[in-house]
């Protein structure tokens, strides 16, 4: 058999890739995962709910001069609750 040569391209077609091809680099996805688990966080909606909620007694209980001890108590057990879901948040999940 007789073979021919193929005719040689001219060299600005061989320097760079037809501008179609586009190069492109996969990197891969990153996930967030949130570790905390929903009961944790309710905790703590709750504790800054009981907060608001014994703020709002102290101010309403000074204004018809009444003692604030049901607010005060309430505020000191929502701080309660709060500060004890952080930890347990971080206890549990660093």
């Amino acid at each position: 058999m007789n073979h021919k040569p193929l005719p040689a391209r001219p060299a600005a077609q061989r320097a760079a890739p037809p501008a179609a091809v586009r190069y492109v680099v996969q990197r891969p996805r990153v996930q967030t995962i949130e570790k905390t688990s929903k009961n944790v966080k309710g905790a703590m909606v709750i504790g800054v709910l009981m907060i608001l909620a014994g703020f709002g007694f102290m101010v309403i209980s000074s204004a018809i001069n009444q003692p604030a001890i049901i607010g005060v108590l309430i505020a000191f057990a929502g701080i309660a609750l709060y500060i004890g879901a952080k930890i347990i948040g971080w206890w549990n999940h660093g």
